[in-house]
This record gives structure tokens, C-alpha cells and sequence, in this order.
């Protein structure tokens, strides 16, 4: 008897041994998921799985390989919180292979990289996009300042993808999901503008979450402001398609839960995360210090704002088809009148469609006139003068996608270059250039 207790306490030693030492671990769930984010994350740091063959070893938590499993349920949620938590890793797409071998529990995983993950210069070009962004928040220390900033620029520098929206998803390129599409190359879609914001709001100190609408969509932004939680959807800033460039509104920025509502439902991936204490799984949106107020909770806002150095912000709001207010005063205050404009717009259905973009360069606002031509208006002495007359005849897109009643001017300027072109909204030609600065 003392023989047989004895081969089977051997026995039990030599399966345990072979066991990942994890599973015989006594600690909580909670533990678990964080060793787990941990390996996840420096394995997609080091991009391991990029050659195809290596893997990210997690086989030390043991964690089951069957279908339909609490693990599996458990993998897949932290590597979806890994991948939402950052977006600075832009060669990250959301997608893995498991390796298991003859095992029932998983010993690793091969995550799915973009094209770009190859390309050994792309890092350079995101870290030089981000600081380029995080410039325009010189000066500025106020969180709400910052974000503006940065929420105007991404709206000047990009623009939804094409393809994405006329419903030829798979001729766009991967990146266009990704911080770098929105940084980077312009080219974006509302994952892309989400996951750019995130990166952005990291690196100001702003805590930040991506947010998923409950079909999956659409994602979006949630802030942490003094307290409390707002939604920003950068993506609806200028999401027309096709996309006017030198356009803008603020109807989702720093928003409460009754404005995002008409998306019925949605959740932050990779939830619960249970190691924070900001916020439970569904954050709740529901000050409303920026609902009213701000400049930018004015109507009939569709240009961008413009900040200048003493302080004063200026906007553009449409009194009707013909007429435009040019307005200034502090963020948060009292504003004022100080000039008429005539932006160009074109009678759609029984109002109108604003049909020309703006450029704020140099203490400068530049737009396109009624006339067709390039207006300059300089705020320091309120001069305004005709650069020229723009060569414009409204055309169908390329592909038949949009009739001419749709097309405009957009507004582009370079600041390298020091030159603003206009280019046709429907055809994506250059029109016009002019050299507005000097050369940086």
C-alpha cells in the first residue's frame, strides 16, 4: 500500500512538471490579464511574428486553446486592450494567430502586421508627424486650448478616405486605419482619426479613450477634462465625401452622452480594465459645461477657428447664403463682429452647400469669394483684397460617384512651402497656387 501511495505521488510530480508553471499559480484573474498585457505588449514592441515565424511566448500563463473558452475570451480582450491602449504601435493590425503545437493550451501568438511594420524609415516619419501636430500647442497649457489646436489641425491636414466611402474598402491602404494614416500620409477613416487623437492626447497628458460604436461601425474619442468625461468624434469635423479641405465643425467635439445617443450604443474594446479607477466600462458623459458658451458651441460654425498670439480666437458663421460674419473673442466669452465676408456657396435642395474652404496663415484669412476669387483678410488692420480669380468649373467626380452640384474649391496650404493651392473638390486637380510665406 505504502508502495502504490508513493508511485502515485510520483506520478502527480511528473504531470504537474509538465505543466506551465502559471496554471499551478494561485493568483487572481486580474493578475493574469496584466502578465499577459505585459508579454503582449513588448512582444509587439520587438514586432515579434513580423518574420513569420517568431511568436510572443505567453505559454507561461497556460492559457487554454479550446474553442469557445473562458482564456480564449480572455486573450482576445486584452490583446484588443493592448492594441486600443496604443496606438503609437501604427504597424499593429487587430488580428493574431495562435500557436499551440500538439498542446491544449496556447504558447503564443503571431500578431497581423500592416505593410508598414516593413518599412524602416516609417518610424522616423510618425515620431516627426506627432511632434509637427504637438507644435501647434506651443504656448498653449490649457487641456481644452491643447485639444482644439490639435483637433483643428487634423482636420486641415487630412482628409476620409475616398475608396472607404464610396464603398471600395479594399483598394485602401491598410494604414488608413491607423494613427500613421492620420498623421502621416492624410489619408484616414474614423479608426485612423481615433486612434491618431489617442496617441495625440498621450503625450499632452490628457487621459483618453477610444470608443466603439456598438455595431462596430464607427469609433470615436471619450476625454477626461477636470473631472469629468467628454465625447470627440475628429472624424465628423469634415468627413463630406468627397472631402472639402479647408472645412471644419465642431458638432462632436467635447460632447455629452445626449448628443452621441443618435449612435444607440457603445462600448471601450478590450474592457473591463479592471486596474484602473477612472472609470467602470461605460464611462458616463454627462456634464454639460461645454454645452453652451464656447465659440465653438456656436451655429452654423463651418470653417475652422484660428487662435492668434495675443490670445483671441476668431470663426466664421454664416448668417445666410450669401452672408458670413468674421467674429473674435476669448474661448469661453463674449464675441464680437468685426468684418462681412461672402464665402462661396451654391443653392442645394432648398438651402445651400458651403462650397469653398478657408486658410488661416500668417495672421491671415484667406477664402474663396463668391466671384471665384482668392479673398485675403488681414486681422491686424482689417484690410481685405482679391489675390485673383480662381479657375473653376464645377465637374462631376471621376468616377460618377457625385454630380457637379457636389464639387467646390477646397483650400490647402503648405507651411514648408509657403504655398496655398486651390484644388477642385470633385476632381482633386490643382487649380491655382499662390505664395503666401516664405519657405521654412
Amino acid at each position: 500500500m505504502k508502495k502504490r501511495f508513493i508511485v502515485i505521488i510520483l506520478c502527480l510530480c511528473a504531470v504537474l512538471s509538465l505543466m506551465p508553471k502559471e496554471v499551478l499559480a494561485t493568483d487572481g484573474a486580474a493578475e493574469r490579464e496584466a502578465r499577459l498585457y505585459q508579454l503582449l505588449l513588448e512582444g509587439i514592441r520587438d514586432k515579434k511574428g513580423l518574420d513569420g515565424k517568431s511568436y510572443i511566448d505567453i505559454s507561461e500563463l497556460g492559457i487554454s486553446n479550446e474553442d469557445g473558452s473562458p482564456d480564449r475570451d480572455m486573450l482576445w480582450t486584452v490583446f484588443d486592450r493592448v492594441f486600443y491602449d496604443h496606438p503609437e504601435m501604427y504597424y499593429l493590425m487587430e488580428g493574431y494567430s495562435r500557436v499551440h503545437g500538439n498542446t491544449s493550451y496556447v504558447l503564443g501568438i503571431r500578431p497581423m502586421y500592416a505593410d508598414i511594420a516593413q518599412d524602416a524609415d516609417a518610424q522616423i516619419r510618425f515620431d516627426a508627424a506627432v511632434n509637427t501636430a504637438l507644435a501647434q500647442t506651443e504656448g498653449l497649457t490649457d487641456p481644452v486650448e491643447q485639444m482644439l489646436a490639435l483637433y483643428n489641425y487634423l482636420i486641415r491636414t487630412t482628409a476620409y478616405n475616398y475608396d472607404v466611402a464610396i464603398g471600395q474598402r479594399d483598394n485602401a491602404p491598410k494604414e488608413a486605419w491607423t494613427a500613421y494614416g492620420a498623421l502621416v500620409t492624410g489619408d484616414t477613416v474614423c479608426k485612423g482619426y481615433a486612434m491618431a487623437w489617442k496617441v495625440l492626447m498621450d503625450r499632452i497628458g490628457v487621459f483618453c479613450l477610444v470608443v466603439c460604436k456598438g455595431d462596430k461601425s464607427h469609433l470615436w474619442n471619450m476625454v477626461w477634462v477636470d473631472g469629468e468625461w467628454y465625447h470627440i468624434d475628429v472624424n465628423r469635423g469634415n468627413n463630406n465625401v468627397p472631402v472639402l479641405r479647408g472645412r471644419c465643425t465642431y458638432t462632436d467635439f467635447l460632447v455629452t452622452d445626449d448628443i452621441m445617443i443618435k449612435h444607440k450604443s457603445w462600448f471601450v474594446p478590450g474592457t473591463s480594465y479592471r486596474d484602473v479607477g477612472y472609470y467602470d466600462m461605460f464611462p458616463a458623459c454627462i456634464d454639460q459645461r461645454f454645452s453652451t458658451r464656447w465659440l465653438f458651441r456656436q451655429e452654423n460654425i463651418f470653417y475652422p477657428m484660428y487662435h492668434d498670439k495675443f490670445g483671441q480666437y476668431y470663426y466664421i458663421q454664416h448668417k445666410n447664403a450669401k452672408t458670413a460674419k468674421l467674429c473674435c473673442g476669448s474661448l469661453s466669452g463674449k464675441e464680437k463682429e468685426i468684418a462681412d465676408l461672402s464665402p462661396y456657396t451654391v443653392p442645394f435642395g432648398s438651402g445651400y452647400r458651403i462650397s469653398g474652404g478657408v486658410v488661416w496663415a500668417e495672421g491671415c484669412l484667406y477664402y474663396v469669394s463668391m466671384e471665384l476669387e482668392l479673398m485675403r483678410y488681414r486681422l491686424s488692420d482689417g484690410e481685405s483684397i482679391s489675390l485673383g480669380s480662381i479657375p473653376f468649373i464645377p465637374q462631376d467626380t471621376k468616377d460618377q460617384s457625385f454630380d457637379k452640384r457636389y464639387d467646390g474649391v477646397s483650400l490647402l496650404f503648405d507651411a514648408h512651402s509657403g504655398v496655398l493651392s486651390a484644388q477642385s473638390r470633385n476632381q482633386g486637380i490643382e487649380l491655382k497656387t499662390w505664395q503666401i510665406a516664405q519657405p521654412q
